[in-house]
C-alpha cells in the first residue's frame, strides 16, 4: 500500500477526484479514504477497503453529538482509533 493511501490530509487533488455516496460522504475515486462525513447522518458504515478516515472527515460537524456511530469492519477498529480524533473514538464500532 503506498503512503498516499495513509494520508490523512485532504488534498485538492482529492477534492477534484472525490465521489460522494448515498449517505452524502465523500471518498477518494478509489474508495480508500473517507475525506468527508455528512451532516446528516447519525450512523454510518465506513465502505469496505476504506483504509483511512481523513483527520477532520467529521469535524465540522454543527452538532458533533448528533453522529452516534461510526462502524468500520471487523478488526479495523484499533486501526481506525489511531488515525481518527480522539473525540469519535467512542462512536467507533465493529461489524460482527
Amino acid at each position: 500500500m503506498d503512503t498516499q493511501e495513509y494520508n490523512t490530509k485532504v488534498t485538492e487533488e482529492d477534492i477534484a477526484n472525490d465521489i460522494k455516496d448515498g449517505y452524502g460522504c465523500v471518498y477518494t475515486r478509489d474508495v480508500k479514504r473517507l475525506l468527508n462525513g455528512s451532516f446528516d447522518i447519525i450512523s454510518y458504515i465506513v465502505k469496505e477497503g476504506t483504509v483511512v478516515i481523513c483527520a477532520e472527515a467529521f469535524h465540522d460537524f454543527p452538532n458533533s453529538s448528533s453522529l452516534q456511530s461510526i462502524v468500520v469492519s471487523k478488526g479495523k477498529n484499533e486501526y481506525f482509533e489511531s488515525i481518527l480524533e480522539e473525540e469519535y473514538h467512542h462512536l467507533l464500532k465493529e461489524v460482527v
